[in-house]
């Protein structure tokens, strides 16, 4: 007891910080003193931090803003639930009618099926099916088109029907979307949509 009086004596004539350092290790409290330079520390921490996440989400709210520039048209899919997707689109490009898959598409995440201008494209109509690995659609579709079980990329043939299964394919109910007359599109797939 002697010892730790003369400790305290010594304290007296110490800055703030090196008595609060003192005083820890006497008493053996971790080193985490609330003085004033620490808070003062611990502020600009949480502001920098705080600052760099405001900055990120601004930069990301800019980049989803901008999307309708025409460097950057596209048809874009963008998954806001926390299941992970497997997407695949229909398109009739030069005449041709074709769906193509299999995009991944991860909770969170989007994903460009169609990187070039939809004016350009003369493309008012795409068709999306979106699925997960049981088979549980993200969209009610009416459209019926064919997919495969591995990447594809299956065109239709002329003023004929699909005939998926004679094909050797698997018949998917897409979902058209109405792009209008824009460069660009995107479609959101949220966990309320579910049919």
């Amino acid at each position: 007891m002697i010892q730790s009086i003369s400790a305290l004596e010594a304290v007296s004539s110490m800055s703030v910080v090196a008595k609060a350092k003192v005083l820890c290790d006497l008493f053996e409290l971790p080193r985490i003193a609330k003085t004033r330079q620490n808070k003062e520390l611990e502020q600009k921490r949480v502001f920098s931090k705080t600052h760099f996440a405001l900055g990120l989400a601004m930069t990301s709210f800019g980049l989803i803003l901008g999307h309708g520039d025409p460097a950057e048209a596209a048809f874009r899919v963008c998954n806001q639930s926390v299941t992970l997707y497997n997407v695949a689109i229909g398109a009739e490009i030069d005449r041709k009618f074709a769906t193509e898959g299999w995009w991944t598409l991860p909770g969170n995440t989007c994903v460009t099926p169609i990187k070039e201008d939809l004016g350009g494209l003369k493309l008012r109509y795409v068709y999306i099916y979106a699925t997960t690995a049981t088979g549980d659609s993200a969209f009610e579709g009416s459209w019926d088109m064919c997919v495969d079980t591995k990447r594809f990329k299956i065109e239709k043939v002329q003023d004929q029907p699909w005939d998926c299964w004679v094909r050797g394919f698997v018949q998917a109910k897409f979902k058209e979307v109405d792009t209008g007359d824009t460069g660009s599109w995107t479609v959101f797939i949220r966990p309320d949509d579910k049919p």
